[in-house]
């Protein structure tokens, strides 16, 4: 049985009615419900609410306004059981807290958040308030969930598609002269020399497959709202082409022990790893706007 805890305010000094309110609700127990009582609706405390603990509590009007009281239910919402795609697309800034403890947020999105953070030997809700922290620090991330289809295909060809066709060649060079360099003492760049070269390959055959087939479909959906065949098997393709390439990127992060230098490394050496870390960052931006934002977009039928 539920326990119920009567909180009136209506005798508190306006200037403490608020941090009275928060005092009693950091310390709510789940299965407990705070009836809040009033002299007028207090809709102010509800967005502040909703600011500074997004997510977390439940409102519930029980009485408004008769007799000039207002009641309000507040109650502890379920555990956090959102996704990681889940979380990215209700706090972007959180990209950069996945990428600092290396949890996939592109390519393997659909996981649960706190299994993920687990996973990792971390504390979900510590990683959730680090999370929503990052949202009050000033970053303005591009709020691409608000574009329309063909401008997000636009933007990924001719951001994502023009730096993977600009640098993977440069880097295919750079990880070639290191392995010959440099193989007898660091055997493992054999095998990354062998990585990349595999990823670039399949990222060439995506971004074509993308441009001529996939990015055509959904112009042509958005234009006519007629639904164009092969659009379900097509995107289903790209998807696994998605686990492929993040694999592959996440075993060249393996070999290289997360980029980091060995002693001694020559000046070559750090420009490799330097633009390995930063191909790996556009590319995780690039399949997180394919996976989690435009994908979803599609109206169902389409692609599902």
């Amino acid at each position: 049985m539920r326990k119920e805890s009567i909180l009136d305010v209506r005798m508190l000094p306006p200037q403490g009615k608020h941090q009275h309110i928060f005092e009693t609700l950091e310390n709510i127990a789940e299965g407990e419900d705070i009836i809040l009582v009033n002299d007028h609706d207090p809709k102010p405390l509800f967005y502040q609410l909703n600011q500074i603990y997004p997510d977390v509590f439940s409102w519930e009007y029980l009485q408004e306004g008769e007799d000039d009281v207002w009641k309000i239910k507040i109650s502890l919402k379920p555990r956090f059981n959102k996704t990681v795609r889940e979380v990215v697309l209700q706090y972007p800034p959180s990209v950069a807290v996945f990428k600092k403890y290396k949890i996939d947020y592109c390519c393997r999105g659909n996981v649960s958040f706190m299994e993920a953070c687990a996973a990792k030997g971390l504390d979900g809700e510590e990683v959730l308030a680090e999370i929503r922290q990052s949202e009050t620090q000033g970053n303005y991330p591009l709020r691409f969930q608000d574009w329309k289809l063909s401008t997000i295909c636009d933007f990924i060809e001719n951001n994502h598609h023009n730096y993977i066709r600009k640098n993977a060649p440069l880097i295919a060079q750079l990880v070639n002269k290191v392995t010959k360099v440099h193989h007898t003492d660091h055997a493992f760049l054999v095998e990354l020399n062998r990585t990349f070269f595999e990823l670039n390959k399949e990222l060439m055959s995506h971004l074509e497959k993308e441009e001529s087939d996939y990015f055509p479909l959904i112009k042509q959906y958005e234009e006519s709202g007629m639904l164009p065949d092969g659009g379900a098997g097509l995107k289903e393709e790209l998807e696994n082409e998605h686990r492929e390439v993040g694999d592959l990127m996440a075993e060249i992060r393996e070999l290289t022990n997360n980029y980091e230098l060995p002693a001694g490394a020559c000046a070559s050496f750090e420009l490799t790893y330097k633009f390995l870390k930063e191909f790996e960052d556009d590319l995780h931006q690039h399949i997180h706007l394919e996976n989690n934002i435009l994908f979803p977009k599609i109206k169902e039928g389409m692609l599902v």
